[in-house]
């Protein structure tokens, strides 16, 4: 048996995206999930995003880190999927997603695609960690999915898996941990992000709702302008606009691209 998959990325966040509106696909096996994703014996992939059909909107989506553990939300990912939809034949220029949690408003602009996430909410603000000899300040946002962010003088010397790691398994954070966004505010204004990602428990080139945590942190922090401009590991910049909800919230919309890499279609005996 074969099983046939479209490779995606936004910003370097790269994902295996497989159409399961026939609902075949073994989502309870994380084992099989992880080996798709692994780098050397498999596709390769930050994570797997699965197209389901969906009662309340214009599909479902369900998204799997590339530990095969599934996930409320990815920003980068769900560009991905708009475009894949697009690549089908479905070409609205807005659709509504459906997430485990959620439903998701996703438009195409051009050669970009936004998404509105779902409303962030702070979950610790300016919290002390202790690491070695000194205490670094994080600020824990959920955007989907939970992220801290700390800001740090010299980016390019962060030791993102090292520290990253430390910070993701913090007690503070148990049982499920948190994703970790080392910050850097640029001159001009913009934010260079390096991001240790749950799931993957590695640095990853990209993440969407990581940036979207540090441009919601920014623009709380230092009433910063919006839109702001994110520039993850990859460089492909983000853009995320960050307003306020009618309900007295903050809304945040993620903008940035995404590309097909390759299709292809493996052996699904070899992976499980």
């Amino acid at each position: 048996m074969f099983l046939s998959f479209s490779k995606y990325q936004g910003a370097g966040n790269d994902f295996i995206i497989i159409d399961d509106r026939a609902v075949f696909f073994p989502c309870e096996n994380q084992k099989f999930i992880s080996n798709l994703c692994h780098r050397r014996f498999g596709i390769g992939a930050d994570g797997l995003l699965l197209m389901q059909a969906s009662s309340c909107a214009n599909f479902r989506i369900r998204i799997f880190n590339a530990d095969g553990k599934e996930v409320g939300m990815c920003g980068n990912g769900m560009r991905c999927f708009i475009h894949y939809l697009h690549s089908l034949g479905f070409r609205e220029e807005k659709f509504l997603i459906e997430t485990t949690h959620d439903t998701v408003e996703c438009q195409i602009k051009g050669d970009k695609i936004s998404v509105k996430l779902s409303e962030p909410h702070v979950l610790h603000w300016g919290v002390e960690i202790e690491h070695e000899d000194k205490s670094l300040e994080a600020y824990v946002v959920h955007t989907g999915v939970p992220h801290a962010v700390v800001f740090v003088e010299e980016l390019d010397q962060v030791d993102v898996e090292g520290l990253g790691r430390k910070i993701r398994n913090h007690t503070l954070f148990a049982p499920h941990g948190v994703n970790v966004n080392f910050a850097k505010i640029g001159s001009d204004g913009s934010v260079r992000v390096r991001t240790y990602e749950r799931g993957v428990e590695a640095e990853t080139y990209s993440c969407g709702t990581g940036a979207a945590a540090v441009a919601l942190t920014v623009s709380q922090k230092w009433d910063s302008p919006s839109p702001l401009r994110i520039i993850p590991f990859s460089k492909e910049c983000l853009e995320v606009h960050v307003s306020s909800s009618k309900l007295g919230g903050k809304e945040l919309e993620l903008v940035g691209s995404a590309s097909c890499v390759f299709e292809g279609r493996i052996p699904v005996e070899q992976f499980l």
